[in-house]
C-alpha cells in the first residue's frame, strides 16, 4: 500500500477537483503546479507489480497537465485539470488495489486487455503502414489466454498482460526504427529541394537584387544542407530560411510551395500515426485547398496566413 502522506495529499488535491465551480477561478499556474506534484507523487508511487493501464492512466493525465498553461482561459484551463485528476485518482485507485482480490481485480484486468488491444490495433495499422512484419499469431494467443484466465479468474493473467505488454513494445520500437529512417530520407529531400532553390536564388541574385551579403548567408545556408543529415537538424536550417525569407527577398510563391507540401506530409504522417483523425485530416485538406485558392488567385499574403494557422494548429495537437 501507498505512504499516508501521498494518499492525503491526494485526498486534498481530489476534493479540490471536486468543487470544479471553484476550479476555474483558480489561477492556471497555480492549477498546474498542484497537477504536476499530484503527477509527481504518482510516477513515484509506481511500482513494477503495478499493472500497465496504470502507466496509461499516468500518461493521459499528463497530457492534461502540460495543457493547463497552454489553455486559452481559466475555464479550460480548469478542464483540463479536472481530467488530469480523475486519471491520478484512477491510476492510484488500481495502486492500492489488492492483486490478489480477483472479484474486484477482474474489472481491471478486462480494461487492461481492452487498452491493449485497442493499442495493437492501432499498432497493426501503423506496421501496415510502414511495411513491418509482426508476430500475428503468438500475440493473438496471448489475448486468447489473457481473457480466458480473466474469466476463469487466474492471477496468472497478471503475468500474460505483462508479456502483451512487453510484445506491444517490441512491435513499437520496430514501427520506430522504419518510421525514423522514413522521416530522414523525408528530410534529405526537403534539403535537396531547398539546395535548388538556394542556388537559383544565388543564379538570380543581380536580377532580384540580392546584395552580396544575403547572397553570402544563402551560399553558407546551402552548404550546411548539403551536410546535414539529421531530419532535426534539416529542420533547424529550414526553418531559418524560413524566418529570414523576408530579409533576402526571396521568391515567395516557391517558398509557399515548399512549405506546403511539408505541411501536406506532416498532416498525413499524423493522420497514419493517429494523431488526426479522419475528420481532422479531412479538414487539413480543405484548408489546404483554400491555401491553393489563394495562390491561383496570386493573394500570396492570404496563402501565408492559412499555412501558418494550420501549421500552429498541427503543432498543438
Amino acid at each position: 500500500m501507498r505512504t499516508a502522506q501521498v494518499l492525503a495529499m491526494l485526498a486534498a488535491l481530489a476534493a479540490l477537483a471536486a468543487v470544479s465551480p471553484a476550479v476555474a477561478e483558480v489561477d492556471p499556474g497555480t492549477l498546474h503546479n498542484l497537477a504536476k506534484q499530484a503527477l509527481i507523487q504518482a510516477q513515484i508511487q509506481l511500482g513494477p507489480s503495478d499493472p500497465p493501464i496504470v502507466q496509461d492512466l499516468l500518461d493521459e493525465g499528463e497530457s492534461h497537465v502540460n495543457a493547463i498553461l497552454n489553455a486559452t482561459d481559466s475555464e479550460e484551463a480548469g478542464d483540463h485539470f479536472l481530467a488530469a485528476m480523475r486519471m491520478f485518482s484512477e491510476a492510484f485507485d488500481i495502486m492500492n488495489q489488492d492483486s490478489t482480490d480477483t472479484e474486484n481485480g477482474s474489472p481491471y484486468y478486462d480494461a487492461m486487455l481492452d487498452r491493449a488491444a485497442k493499442y495493437y490495433g492501432h499498432l497493426l495499422e501503423l506496421a501496415d503502414a510502414y511495411g513491418v512484419e509482426y508476430p500475428g499469431e503468438d500475440m493473438d494467443a496471448l489475448f486468447e489466454l489473457a481473457a480466458f484466465q480473466i474469466a476463469q479468474g487466474d492471477p496468472d493473467v497478471a503475468d500474460t498482460l505483462m508479456e502483451i505488454n512487453n510484445g506491444l513494445g517490441l512491435l513499437r520500437e520496430r514501427i520506430g526504427v522504419v518510421a525514423a529512417e522514413e522521416d530522414r530520407e523525408r528530410a534529405l529531400k526537403y534539403a535537396a529541394l531547398y539546395v535548388k532553390h538556394l542556388e537559383r536564388l544565388v543564379a538570380d541574385a543581380e536580377e532580384l537584387n540580392i546584395p552580396p551579403d544575403g547572397v553570402g548567408m544563402m551560399l553558407s545556408i546551402r552548404d550546411r544542407l548539403v551536410n546535414a543529415t539529421e531530419p532535426a537538424e534539416i529542420i533547424e536550417i529550414i526553418n531559418e530560411i524560413i524566418d529570414i525569407k523576408q530579409e533576402m527577398d526571396l521568391v515567395k510563391a516557391n517558398q509557399l510551395e515548399l512549405w506546403m507540401q511539408q505541411t501536406r506530409d506532416t498532416a498525413e504522417r499524423m493522420y497514419q500515426e493517429g494523431d488526426l483523425d479522419e475528420i481532422e485530416y479531412a479538414a487539413v485538406e480543405a484548408t489546404l485547398g483554400r491555401f491553393l485558392e489563394e495562390m491561383e488567385e496570386g493573394d500570396l499574403d492570404e496563402a501565408g496566413t492559412i499555412l501558418d494557422r494550420l501549421n500552429e494548429w498541427l503543432l498543438s495537437r
